[in-house]
């Protein structure tokens, strides 16, 4: 990147959300000062990956020896956004937890109530869900007084072929709810900025340093 374009990375995201507490020192030594990581609420341990389970969707930085940079801030973390279609999110991820054990996993109570549109998780991404559900997360998110919404979206998913455009109608779906969503966080005087933007622009305080459960 760096050559090609002549910037130099500043925000990482790991590939499959695999971040690691051994990866912030080395990013950190590596002049980033954002990471993405974070899945809110979720845990990847059967898939192999990390448990973000005890994570909100608050940012913080991470609290851990030798991390500081010259300025005197550690590596921020902005977790992307998700959550579920009511604002109570403690109670609504112990519902969560609890549907997708024994017993209720085996009877699919959860596949059942997110069809219905009772209770699902939602992530604010147009590749996993309805525009209607991101508004419905926007709404509970910005309830728990949230400072960011973190968008999650590749930019390769627009071409035809890929697994979120597989077909022109699929494609043109796609940029439909992109367009809606981003009009409607505009039309709640939501400004979008870049990672780094965010990064230089908010205040460090020592309670939003936060030791890595991960």
């Amino acid at each position: 990147v760096r050559d090609a374009f002549g910037l130099t990375p500043k925000t990482f995201r790991a590939g499959r959300w695999a971040f690691t507490e051994r990866c912030v020192k080395f990013l950190m030594e590596r002049g980033y000062h954002t990471d993405t990581s974070v899945t809110p609420f979720t845990s990847w341990l059967s898939e192999g990956g990390v448990d973000y389970s005890t994570y909100d969707t608050h940012p913080f930085y991470y609290k851990q020896p030798g991390t500081f940079k010259k300025q005197g801030k550690p590596l921020l973390e902005l977790p992307a956004t998700l959550g579920y279609n009511y604002s109570n999110v403690k109670i609504s991820h112990s519902v969560y937890t609890t549907l997708h054990r024994f017993p209720f996993s085996k009877l699919r109570c959860y596949g059942i109530l997110r069809k219905v549109g009772i209770f699902k998780k939602i992530w604010l991404s147009p590749e996993k869900s309805s525009f209607q559900d991101m508004r419905t997360l926007v709404g509970c998110t910005l309830k728990q007084r949230s400072t960011v919404l973190n968008m999650t979206l590749h930019s390769s998913s627009y071409h035809i072929g890929s697994p979120h455009a597989s077909t022109l109608s699929a494609q043109q779906k796609l940029f439909v709810r992109t367009k809606q969503i981003l009009a409607y966080l505009s039309s709640l005087n939501i400004e979008g900025t870049t990672a780094d933007q965010f990064y230089r622009s908010l205040k460090f305080t020592p309670s939003m340093m936060r030791e890595s459960q991960h």
